[in-house]
């Protein structure tokens, strides 16, 4: 057990996992050292000092008639200690309901909104007297719930409304499957916060010296607590710090200034830095002036700020937009259109020029150079009809200096192709390892004859990839079309493919910064034309496991194609399981259907790598299985964009939809190998990882 009782200053304190908890006595510290700690007679937990006078009790009627031996005390795993009754098994008396500094998972903080109790935490005076600060933190309730921090009554700091997940005004609450926050009312009126406990993902908030409230996470390996999260952060977290009809600007300086049609109420004090008397109309509103012929036309118009937290204002929430009625003339419509029809107009001549010019390069490009094939091995030789009908396609292919290898020099390459040069087995056949005269090192994807890809597939495939660029994708640098074969050749990975650090546990880990960046920069590189809605082929190429359902059983590709196979690339990172080669005997889902189990249960840890499951970075992680969720969605409509995203991934849009049913999850595992390995482990565009 992480925990035991000890004394600190003359107070009886639990610690727990290294926090000391003050519990008991808590307006009575023991003034000597002979102080005992006990269950006395009638059951309860008792203090007394050295005269074995009690100063505190528990204070609780045991249901027993007998003596004390009815009643036993313990300390839990989740730090609370508890005093049950043994002849009922039930308890008479918890320390969580009784909270100090410290808020502990299963711990409870309300507010009765009928009576005015309220159960707060309360700071230390000093880090070495646990005696009451001047601080505390509660829940306010009334209205919608909502965290405050009081500086001797008067409100400080406020976390936003509860909207049934997250504390709206807090960004560092992602999903309750890793804060595991909670608000209940009771039949009482009683409104209660609690936090679950879980043992993957110790979390705990205290209330320092200072006022700060900080959130910290159990560190198992280091036995240690890191600060994750604090408020107040910087000024404008303060409440009401610009006051009425002030706006904050962390960024700006001076960080204070008036909404627009208002001014400071009292100048000298603003321009001196005390912004507490707000700002008030510079032009009074129809309603409150007289009206002549020619003000009637003049209505009062309402200004749209967005993305403004307001204070005690309980019906906004984060991205919504607020309006502030101002006055006719402070708009200045006329002159803001005649601003904003002579910028779209210069905008639009500028972009028809750019257009015009980028046109007249193509088309002269197009007539004085056309696309050629580099041809790496010399003179051409006899080629059949299949291979000429292959060039003259790929000739009509705006492919641009697209090397074609020579049979003869892939095979020298290889050394003919020798077994100790394989590096893995693709979806369409073996890739080797090769060395080029010129000392570049090459890996080459040679398609097996057996794998049902025939020209169309080739040729769907080298057009794809050879458009591709991205620094976390391998470069196509040629093919070979002779003798019957096709084979790609791509830049060969010193450090290999992105898999082989994900699922060979032989090779470093890679940490979640390292996952999370390669996550982030992926960047999309997409199969998909931006100017197209959606598309048909009729021949399918891509890797079992990436490829979307529409896209796989029925050749309809789309830009929420690239999304699904990217959603199942972040649950691979993720997870640290292929999604081919991931089977349950009991469920027979895969890994989208597994993570679907698990994101059903409230038990998304479970997915998590072990090897990077920081209590520091759970909640991004967590935050990063939601949209890998949200990309492998079955309807190709409720995916998001690539946009969008790439937002979600930075933290732009910070709401997040519930996912719906991925695809492939009925009973549904493809082709897989646990021993496989392959150059196409990143798109539908059979890519590798750099």
């Amino acid at each position: 057990m992480e925990g035991h009782v000890t004394s600190f200053a003359g107070h009886l304190t639990l610690e727990w996992h290294l926090i000391r908890l003050k519990s008991g006595n808590k307006a009575w510290p023991l003034n000597d050292s002979s102080g005992t700690f006990s269950i006395s007679a009638d059951g309860n937990l008792v203090i007394a000092n050295g005269n074995q006078e009690i100063i505190w009790s528990s204070n609780v009627t045991s249901n027993s008639t007998s003596s004390g031996m009815n009643t036993t005390a313990q300390l839990l795993g989740t730090g609370n200690l508890v005093l049950r009754d043994v002849a009922g098994s039930g308890t008479l008396w918890e320390s969580h309901r009784y909270p100090t500094n410290t808020f502990l998972p299963e711990m409870r903080i309300f507010h009765n909104t009928r009576t005015g109790q309220r159960v707060s935490l309360n700071s230390w005076r000093s880090p070495q007297d646990p005696d009451y600060g001047n601080f505390s933190s509660g829940l306010y309730a009334v209205g919608i719930p909502q965290i405050y921090i009081w500086d001797n009554g008067r409100p400080i700091w406020r976390s936003g409304p509860w909207n049934g997940r997250v504390l709206i005004g807090v960004t560092r609450m992602y999903s309750v499957y890793v804060d595991g926050f909670s608000v209940a009312t009771e039949d009482d009126g009683t409104v209660v916060f609690t936090r679950a406990f879980r043992q993957k993902a110790l979390m705990t908030n205290y209330l320092n010296t200072e006022g700060v409230l900080v959130e910290a996470a159990w560190d198992d390996q280091k036995r240690e607590w890191n600060p994750t999260w604090q408020a107040p952060i910087d000024d404008c977290d303060f409440y009401n710090k610009c006051g009425p009809f002030g706006i904050c600007y962390s960024n700006n300086r001076p960080k204070c200034s008036c909404l627009k049609g208002y001014e400071p109420k009292n100048k000298e004090e603003w321009d001196s830095g005390n912004w507490s008397g707000g700002c008030v109309k510079r032009t009074p509103l129809q309603c409150d002036r007289d009206n002549n012929a020619t003000d009637k036309h003049k209505v009062d118009k309402f200004l749209k700020i967005t993305l403004v937290k307001v204070p005690d204002f309980i019906q906004w929430s984060t991205g919504s937009d607020f309006f502030v009625r101002v006055a006719y003339s402070e708009l200045d419509e006329k002159k803001d259109k005649k601003v904003i029809i002579i910028a779209c107009v210069a905008a639009s001549l500028v972009a028809i020029c750019i257009c015009l010019l980028l046109s007249w390069w193509w088309m002269s490009k197009r007539r004085g150079h056309r696309v050629t094939l580099q041809y790496e091995g010399g003179e051409v030789g006899q080629l059949n009809s299949s291979e000429i009908s292959l060039r003259n396609a790929m000739d009509k292919v705006n492919v641009e200096e697209l090397p074609l290898y020579s049979f003869e020099m892939i095979e020298n390459a290889t050394n003919n192709f020798d077994m100790a040069n394989k590096l893995g087995l693709g979806g369409f056949g073996p890739v080797f390892k090769g060395k080029l005269e010129n000392g570049k090192e090459i890996a080459v994807k040679r398609l097996s004859t057996e794998s049902g890809q025939g020209l169309e597939e080739f040729m769907n495939e080298v057009v794809v990839i050879s458009k591709l660029q991205h620094r976390n994708l391998v470069r196509l640098l040629g093919c070979c079309v002779e003798k019957g074969e096709k084979m790609l050749v791509y830049e060969y990975m010193q450090n290999r493919s992105l898999d082989v650090f994900l699922f060979d546990s032989s090779h470093n880990i890679l940490d979640w910064r390292k996952r999370f960046s390669i996550i982030e920069d992926f960047g999309m590189a997409r199969i998909f034309g931006g100017n197209q809605d959606q598309a048909d082929t009729g021949r399918v190429v891509g890797t079992y496991g990436y490829m979307a359902p529409e896209y796989a059983m029925g050749g309809r590709f789309s830009e929420k194609s690239d999304v699904f196979s990217f959603g199942v690339l972040v649950l691979e990172i993720i997870s640290g399981r292929r999604n081919t080669g991931f089977y349950n005997d009991e469920w027979s889902l895969g890994l989208l259907g597994y993570s679907w189990k698990l994101w059903n249960e409230e038990n998304v840890l479970d997915l998590i790598d072990q090897r990077i499951s920081s209590p520091s970075s759970l909640a991004e992680i967590v935050r990063c299985i939601h949209i890998g969720l949200l990309c492998v969605q079955e309807i190709p409509v409720n995916r998001p964009s690539i946009s969008t995203v790439l937002s979600m991934l930075s933290s732009e849009i910070f709401d997040l939809p519930e996912p719906e049913h991925p695809g492939f999850t009925d009973k549904w595992n493809g082709p897989h190998s646990k021993t496989s390995e392959s150059a196409n482990k990143v798109t539908l565009t059979v890519l590798e990882g750099r």
